[in-house]
């Protein structure tokens, strides 16, 4: 969805650091035709509002925070105001909030843990910034993202710097991956901002790794690697399903070539890559499925994945990790999709899934594909009841590092 307004926390400008940050962005960032808004928490920051003019070709609106109310109300009432109309619902809410970038000062720490469970082994979640502008209709985000429904960015980096070494202090040095698109796409927002170097640059500095999951194909920034530490700083990762299955599911997404594009271009520049096939979403299937119909492992048509994953073999990844739709019981209540339907599926652990044996299948089909075509690391992401003999099956997702 095609970005309309720009929020900017004056609260940014309490760090010079930051500021200087905020300067970079108003003198390399892309910003046509966009309405830039001031968000006072407090009395008027001048460093901030002296800096929005250099924020070219852009009509300035100073939105005030009332006292007692939260920053995402404020931003709601007031654009409720400019939009004429009253912004109630989560659809409102989600279609509103996919038009703005909030620039904001994260106040609690970038580094997050996502504790193991029976689903997943754990990882390490770096918080650049929470949702994005694609259109998903499967999305776990709708609900994870519900009480706060925008496109936010973290731009105060001065902070992920200090907990970067908090977190070394802490942990010892382990060089951990940490995973960055966890609540957004790391990439959405890069043509705009130019942040994502300068966050590879940090987290590289502090001895640790970065792993980008993307639908996006924002690579023209991307500097070449330099075949040593920035090649290992970070591996980028393709969520990726084939044509009719984006056209259908993932509107407002990279189409799968501009991705397949983008992931051989960084290949090439000295990059680890990675796909990411999740969900499987046969689309007859989920259609079929959906109505009710009695199915059997012979009416999934898998044809168009092993062409995509034909494709694969023209970039080498190291790994690829595949996964089927699965939902928490709220998310149903925010899917803007009702392809998905709870009575239509199995209750598995705490998550709703296609039936077991439908899974078993594709994953079986598919990994087997894959090992014999591309020999890589193959994975299952949240699915711990499939038992599979891969001889490649070495980390239980991509979310973990090859080597531990």
């Amino acid at each position: 969805m095609d970005l309309k307004y720009i929020v900017i926390d004056s609260t940014i400008g309490r760090n010079e650091e930051d500021l200087k940050i905020l300067e970079e962005i108003s003198t390399n960032g892309t910003f046509d035709d966009k309405n830039l808004l001031l968000l006072q928490f407090t009395k008027a920051n001048g460093k901030v509002k002296n800096l929005l003019d250099s924020f070219s070709n852009l009509k300035i609106i100073e939105l005030e925070n009332k006292a007692n109310s939260s920053d995402i109300k404020s931003i709601f009432q007031h654009f409720s105001e400019i939009e004429g109309k009253t912004v109630d619902t989560f659809k409102d809410k989600i279609k509103l909030g996919k038009k703005i970038l909030y620039l904001d000062a994260v106040s609690n720490s970038f580094i997050r843990r996502f504790e193991s469970n029976q689903e997943c082994p754990g990882f390490w979640n770096l918080a650049i910034g929470t949702f994005c502008r694609h259109g998903c209709t499967y999305c776990f985000l709708n609900l994870t993202m519900r009480i706060r429904p925008l496109c936010i960015e973290h731009v105060n980096l001065s902070r992920l710097k200090n907990n970067l070494k908090h977190f070394n202090k802490k942990h010892g040095h382990i060089n951990a991956l940490l995973n960055a698109d966890e609540t957004s796409d790391p990439l959405d927002n890069e043509p705009m901002l130019h942040l994502w170097n300068k966050i590879v640059e940090i987290v590289r500095d502090s001895g640790n790794q970065l792993l980008c999951l993307t639908k996006s194909n924002n690579v023209r920034t991307i500097p070449e690697s330099d075949g040593g530490k920035l090649a290992d700083s970070v591996i980028y990762s393709w969520s990726i399903n084939p044509k009719p299955i984006v056209h259908r599911y993932e509107p407002l997404t990279a189409s799968s070539e501009e991705r397949l594009s983008a992931a051989k271009k960084l290949k090439n520049f000295g990059y680890r890559i990675r796909f990411r096939v999740d969900p499987i979403l046969p689309v007859q299937f989920m259609k079929d499925l959906s109505n009710g119909k009695d199915l059997s492992v012979k009416d999934i048509d898998l044809e168009e994945y092993f062409l995509l994953i034909d494709k694969f073999s023209e970039i080498g990844p190291e790994m690829v990790t595949f996964g089927t739709f699965r939902a928490l019981p709220p998310l149903f209540n925010f899917l803007l999709d009702k392809t998905f339907k709870k009575q239509h599926l199995r209750k598995n652990g705490k998550r709703f899934r296609i039936p077991e044996k439908f899974r078993h299948y594709i994953y079986e089909q598919l990994g087997n594909y894959t090992h014999n075509l591309l020999g890589c690391n193959i994975a299952i992401c949240k699915d711990p009841t499939i038992k599979l003999n891969f001889s490649t099956l070495k980390v239980p997702c991509q979310c973990i590092k090859l080597s531990d």
